[in-house]
């Protein structure tokens, strides 16, 4: 078997929720793998790779106070992995030159990028922002997104070098660019997800990741005190206030979100590709609330809408009467998830994934035998013209 750079962002839970599962089936088939990444991708990972993992830089997403991204935070916050990601690290290089890996993978991670064009690795993205280059995006509403959508773009092009291969994971797809060769394939979904027997026992599942969020969903909760609703965020001491009865707020861990989804009435979240992939496997109607600034959540949400399996609304519209709109609408979602999950009998997008990276591992590991074949046929000749007796 061969040896494989694994590359993963590690701003969010997401990046590595899916790659968890590429990697898990590439040990699985005995390749030997090298991940690098760094921030909330590493308490995902290290329990299950441990020492495979080398932790690297990473960029984030700044907010400010009301919960919204903040582009100049962002960028300051940023310029200090920026510039060490613009210098080679030759620590770095000399123990992945060590390593020898054949191919790289990467789902978003620009060092892993930059690493395969200075060993001239054939690389593949695998992730979910490739849609934003690869697919006929939607009308989108307001001059904000109009103008962000470019810088996206751009920044999906530098942030993932030039690979090989696209392969684009997402619930739902928009139409295919003209002249895309991008793969495009469904989420990855765990084994601890699919073994999971989906039922109703009438509690909400709530995930959102930013604590400025709660405080409009207390608001809510309160209003429904019939409905228990279990909460899954960062929680910080400036925002601890008396929680409704009503409220139970749990330490995110995936073992007990993904139990608490298995058994919830409805979703409420933002709009992440992995979270709505996963809820619409279990066949949970979504409540999605994209982060406000962020263009790639704003479309997620609009997959959403497209797919018939939940509603979105802007934080600010969060209300008892939303929430009254989404029950309403509950029953025709729960027919739209059925019938989504008819039309995409491959919906996990696992092995379609691996079939590409087979053919890639194979085709490199074959050209390489043939350069070294023929280096060595090279050298023979060179050196039996020097050997007497041997024309």
């Amino acid at each position: 078997m061969s040896r494989i750079l694994y590359g993963v962002q590690g701003e969010g839970r997401g990046h590595a929720t899916r790659s968890l599962r590429v990697l898990q089936a590439l040990l699985g088939e005995g390749h030997e793998v090298l991940v690098l990444t760094g921030g909330d991708a590493i308490p995902v990972l290290a329990p299950i790779l441990g020492n495979r993992i080398v932790e690297i830089p990473i960029l984030r997403y700044r907010y400010n106070y009301h919960g919204s991204l903040c582009p100049w935070r962002t960028l300051f916050h940023n310029i200090g992995p920026l510039f060490r990601m613009a210098f080679r690290n030759l620590a770095l290089e000399s123990f992945v030159q060590r390593f020898k890996p054949v191919v790289a993978l990467s789902d978003f991670e620009p060092v892993t990028c930059r690493l395969a064009r200075i060993f001239r690795m054939p690389l593949v993205a695998v992730d979910h922002q490739h849609f934003l280059t690869e697919t006929r995006l939607p009308r989108l509403r307001g001059l904000g997104n109009l103008l962000a959508l470019p810088v996206y773009r751009l920044g999906t092009h530098l942030l993932s070098g030039w690979p090989r291969r696209v392969i684009v994971s997402s619930f739902h797809h928009f139409p295919r660019k003209r002249g895309s060769r991008a793969v495009f394939v469904g989420p990855f979904l765990a084994e601890e997800l699919r073994v999971l027997q989906p039922r109703d026992d009438g509690h909400v599942t709530v995930y959102l990741k930013r604590p400025q969020y709660l405080k409009t969903l207390l608001l809510l909760v309160a209003a429904f005190p019939d409905r228990t609703f279990e909460v899954f965020s960062s929680w910080e001491k400036e925002w601890a206030e008396p929680l409704p009865r009503n409220a139970r707020l749990r330490p995110v861990s995936r073992a007990a979100f993904l139990e608490s989804l298995a058994s919830a009435h409805a979703l409420v979240t933002t709009a992440g590709n992995q979270v709505l992939g996963e809820a619409i496997w279990l066949g949970k109607p979504v409540l999605a609330i994209p982060e406000v600034g962020v263009l790639e959540q704003t479309l997620n949400a609009r997959a959403l809408e497209e797919s018939g399996c939940g509603m979105v609304c802007d934080l600010r519209d969060l209300t008892a009467e939303t929430w009254v709109r989404f029950e309403d609408l509950r029953v025709g979602f729960l027919r739209g998830l059925q019938l989504f999950r008819d039309r995409h009998p491959d919906y996990d997008g696992l092995q379609a994934t691996l079939r590409v990276v087979r053919r890639l591992v194979r085709a490199t590991v074959t050209a390489q035998d043939s350069k070294t074949m023929s280096a060595a046929g090279s050298a023979t000749d060179m050196a039996s013209s020097f050997i007497p007796g041997t024309r």
